[in-house]
């Protein structure tokens, strides 16, 4: 323990070894682990692979909010699923939201107990799930696109399948390199 007797001075905490402790610094409210040059307001250095552990036994989950509070900004979750969480135990799920603690929209969920993902969705039912989007035409939409929209490209929606080029109907060829097409 290292620290000044007169308020608004450094406090470092550490044990055999100097600069691996902790930094409280109140000058400019930066919390150090690890290094005693914190560059953020909590700074954590480390040789292990774990950098950081958030665990909890809320029924609901473990939450972890990033948030920007400037106009337009909003709060991203991710969330580690419990027993009584609505979306199931045992999933990742990712959202935002006006409030830290407000999850309004899903955007995607990793299911562990079935290794499916899930885009606009908490609860894929198969390996790779996306709900929402649009209706793809030769310019733009599609609920999924495979290539760059101003290069080659191949969209589908909930129905359709259309190939582009640049915003511009392109021709679509199945097994242009032989096989069978059975329809």
């Amino acid at each position: 323990l290292n620290g000044g007797d007169a308020m608004g001075e450094t406090l470092e905490l550490y044990g055999s070894t100097v600069g691996g402790g902790v930094l409280i610094n109140p000058v400019d409210g930066r919390v150090g682990i690890g290094t005693f040059l914190p560059e953020a307001p909590l700074h954590v250095v480390t040789s292990s692979f774990v950098a950081s552990r958030v665990d909890s036994d809320s029924l609901a989950g473990t939450w972890h909010v990033l948030g920007n509070q400037s106009a337009g900004g909003t709060f991203w979750q991710m969330i580690s699923t419990g027993t009584n969480n609505g979306g199931g135990p045992g999933k990742l799920l990712i959202g935002n939201g006006p409030l830290a603690s407000l999850f309004a929209t899903a955007t995607m969920g990793l299911d562990s107990a079935t290794n499916h993902v899930g885009i606009g969705t908490v609860s894929p039912e198969v390996r790779l799930h996306v709900v929402g989007g649009t209706d793809v035409n030769a310019a733009s939409g599609g609920f999924l696109q495979l290539g760059a929209s101003n290069a080659l490209n191949l969209a589908l929606d909930d129905n359709e399948i259309q190939a582009r080029s640049n915003g511009v109907a392109a021709d679509l060829a199945i097994n242009r390199e032989g096989g069978n097409v059975r329809i």
